[in-house]
């Protein structure tokens, strides 16, 4: 009973904005990383097609 009177209190308003908060950072990493991997992509075509 403990445990369902600390999640419903403050206790349980403190996690889940921790959860809230770490969805959010592993979003915006790997949105990051995302668009990171295509400027790369990007930019090793244009070198093979200067090469040619």
């Amino acid at each position: 009973m403990k445990l369902i009177e600390y999640l419903t209190g403050q206790g349980g308003m403190m996690l889940l904005g921790l959860i809230a908060i770490t969805v959010f950072v592993i979003r915006k990493y790997k949105e990051k990383r995302y668009f990171k991997d295509v400027e790369r992509r990007i930019n090793n075509r244009n070198k093979s097609q200067g090469a040619k």
